[in-house]
C-alpha cells in the first residue's frame, strides 16, 4: 500500500498540470492569446514614434555537447515611417537603431513573450530597454522600445553536425514603438 501511495503522490503534479493546460480554453474559441501592447508597455514614459521594420535575422547553426541549435547572431532591417520613407536601420548583435538624423540607440532585451500566432515561425513580441548616445536627434532620450506584430524571424530546418557553422538568413517584419 505504501508503494501505491507514493505512485499516487508522484502523479498529483501531472494531474494538476494536465488540468491547467486547458485553462486557455476559458477565453473561448477563436480568441487571441497574444499579449496586448499594454502588457508589453513600460511602467513610465510615453510612446512618441512608431516605425515598421522589414529585414532579416541571422542565425548560425551551432553544434556542441548539447546538440545542434540555431544561435542568434544579429538583425538587419530598414525601418519606415507612416509615409513609407526609410528613416532608420536596425543592425548588429547589440540591436542598434540608427536614425537618418544621426541619433542612435542600443537596445537590451528585458522581457518577451512568444507570439502565439505561429511561435515556430514568428519572432517574439518584446519590450526592450534602450540606451541612447549623446547625439541630438529623434532617438535622443529613448528609454524603451516595443517590438510588436512580428511576422517571421525564426530559423527553420534542422541544425545538425553537417550544418555546423551554416548561416541562415530569415526574413521578418515587425512594428517598433519608441518610448521616452
Amino acid at each position: 500500500m505504501a508503494v501505491n501511495s507514493r505512485i499516487f503522490l508522484c502523479l498529483i503534479p501531472a494531474f494538476i498540470l494536465a488540468g491547467c493546460s486547458h485553462l486557455s480554453d476559458l477565453n473561448g474559441p477563436g480568441t487571441s492569446h497574444a499579449p496586448s501592447a499594454d502588457v508589453l508597455s513600460p511602467k513610465s514614459g510615453a510612446p512618441f514614434l512608431t516605425l515598421d521594420a522589414k529585414g532579416y535575422q541571422y542565425f548560425r547553426c551551432t553544434v556542441d555537447a548539447r546538440g545542434g541549435y540555431w544561435k542568434f547572431e544579429r538583425p538587419e532591417a530598414k525601418l519606415t515611417n507612416s509615409a513609407g520613407e526609410t528613416v532608420a536601420e536596425l543592425s548588429g548583435p547589440m540591436q542598434a537603431f540608427d536614425h537618418s538624423d544621426g541619433s542612435r540607440i542600443i537596445s537590451s532585451h528585458i522581457t518577451a513573450w512568444v507570439n502565439p500566432a505561429n511561435p515556430a515561425v514568428d519572432n517574439k513580441l518584446a519590450l526592450l530597454q534602450a540606451v541612447s548616445d549623446d547625439r541630438e536627434g529623434v532617438f535622443k532620450g529613448v528609454r524603451y522600445i516595443q517590438r510588436l506584430d512580428t511576422v517571421g524571424g525564426m530559423p527553420q530546418g534542422s541544425c545538425t553536425q553537417p550544418d555546423n557553422g551554416k548561416l541562415q538568413k530569415v526574413p521578418f517584419s515587425a512594428k517598433f514603438v519608441f518610448w521616452k
